[in-house]
């Protein structure tokens, strides 16, 4: 499945937008500065007058701390991102070798195409592949119709000729395959036409024959077009030279994972400190803003080479002798959870110096199935999923189909803690000692997932019993074809006809 086996290596790190929001909380009571203020000497000066020098020492090491951290995940996702540009350029050149080779992933126009709207490579194969008609039994003028939206240059009853295609929509060429058409259709411009048994068609990429007048459908015929029977072309995605099997795919895809160059990785720098000044406090607020508007940055870069790979997997595939439910459009999508909301955790003692922060949006659910195809559940202490008879339903507009789903992922969105601090004598009673004792809160459980898309069931697991919190935030369904109710669908050939 499409970026299947690397979805546990390639977490997507969803909490960077609000990570950090919750961590400065507890700091109001010491001046906010903005960059080039004028006055933010003066204003750090009278300030550090009346600051205490354990308070400033407390704030330090805590900024310190998070400073640590935002270095570390920025590490983190410099890392994979360059794993992700390793395994794309990998399948891409995959992709290159197979298209070369496959007439049905010709381009409507090499001119401008745009390598499967991934890939960018030499072309010169397909600049000298055309495409042609020849039709007779009928006169006039005609017009091949992709999808009710590309049209080809009009073309005469008589000699074989080639055809041209040009959009009569918001759909660009530069993104299209043959193999991306799902309508064929011929129309005349000028009389009816005739029968189907008196007509003689052909249309041809080079000397290919991909459509005949025996794939006319005659349900769909009117008096003045024609749709045709696309089963040729599935048929010519299935064979060899149109596809990878899914072993090849994954191998490549480790290796390139291997392979990929190492980014530099940063550190978070070490700040001079002369005195207990508050500007040291400010300069390093700036240094995690800026890194992290550049691993959000980044964040935005993986998530589109991500999508590029699933397209990837998919062109490589082909059909892989799926079912027709494979190429069946995702229109509406169905998660059935059943799961509970847990109790406070235990007493955590990693951190009794100060509370543990909020971060991120804690009672926020993200449901993904891989390709851009991405769900949330705003809120969950208000509209919980997770209980018995958790339900989301949402309607969708995509061109991505049962078979583009790559994998599974439900990812609670931050985390919270309840804090309380405790504090008891010491010396007699002459001073006291306290600490904060930090507990867990809005953390759930998933017990049981059915996903169904267009009312059909495609995913169904029971025991799944893992929970959301601090330290598992995320959970991976990697390996779809392991599930029954995913292989069942897809070997079946009762799929409505469009």
């Amino acid at each position: 499945m499409a970026l299947g086996m690397l979805a546990k290596k390639f977490t997507m790190m969803v909490l960077f937008v609000g990570f950090f929001q919750g961590c400065q909380g507890d700091e109001t009571e010491l001046p906010e500065f903005k960059s080039g203020d004028q006055s933010r000497i003066k204003q750090n000066q009278e300030a550090n007058a009346q600051i205490d020098p354990e308070v400033f020492k407390t704030r330090l090491l805590e900024l310190e701390d998070l400073g640590a951290i935002v270095a570390a995940r920025n590490n983190d996702v410099s890392l994979q991102l360059a794993e992700l540009f390793s395994v794309k350029k990998t399948l891409c050149s995959m992709q290159s070798s197979l298209f070369h080779q496959c007439i049905a992933h010709t381009p409507l126009s090499s001119r401008v195409w745009k390598q499967s709207a991934v890939c960018r490579s030499g072309l010169s194969q397909w600049n000298q592949r055309k495409f042609t008609v020849k039709l007779r039994g009928a006169q006039g003028r005609f017009q091949f119709i992709l999808d009710n939206s590309i049209e080809s240059t009009p073309f005469e009853a008589g000699n074989e000729i080639e055809i041209k295609w040009f959009t009569s929509g918001q759909r660009s060429l530069r993104d299209l395959k043959i193999s991306d058409i799902g309508i064929f259709k011929l129309r005349s411009l000028d009389f009816d036409l005739p029968d189907k048994d008196f007509l003689h068609f052909e249309f041809k990429i080079d000397d290919k024959v991909i459509f005949t007048e025996l794939d006319i459908l005659g349900s769909t015929s009117t008096s003045r077009s024609v749709l045709f029977n696309t089963q040729s072309i599935r048929l010519i995605l299935s064979s060899e030279s149109c596809r990878m099997e899914e072993s090849d795919i994954d191998e490549a895809t480790q290796n390139a994972t291997r392979e990929a160059e190492q980014p530099g990785f940063l550190d978070f720098p070490k700040f001079l400190i002369k005195n207990n000044s508050l500007e040291i406090l400010d300069d390093i607020r700036e240094w995690i803003a800026s890194t992290n508007r550049e691993t959000q940055a980044k964040m935005e870069a993986y998530l589109a080479i991500a999508a590029d790979i699933a397209r990837l997997r998919h062109d490589l595939r082909g059909d892989l002798q799926l079912g027709c439910w494979a190429n069946e459009p995702i229109r509406q999508v169905e998660f059935l959870i059943d799961g509970d909301h847990l109790p406070l955790s235990d007493w955590d003692r990693s951190s009794t110096r100060s509370p543990m922060s909020t971060t991120g949006n804690p009672t926020r659910i993200e449901l993904s199935l891989g390709g851009g195809l991405t769900f949330f559940n705003q809120d969950e202490s208000h509209s919980p999923l997770f209980r018995a008879g958790g339900h989301l339903i949402e309607n969708v507009t995509t061109e991505l189909t049962i078979g583009d789903i790559s994998s599974i992922r439900i990812s609670k969105l931050g985390r919270s803690f309840q804090n309380f601090e405790n504090c008891w004598s010491t010396w007699g009673g002459i001073s006291k000692a306290c600490e904060w004792q930090n507990r867990e809160n809005n953390r759930y459980r998933l017990n049981h997932l059915t996903i169904k898309i267009n009312n059909e069931t495609i995913y169904s697991r029971s025991n799944v019993n893992h929970t959301l919190d601090r330290h598992a935030l995320t959970w991976f369904e990697k390996d779809l074809t392991a599930n029954q109710t995913y292989r069942d669908i897809m070997r079946r050939r009762d799929c409505p006809i469009h």
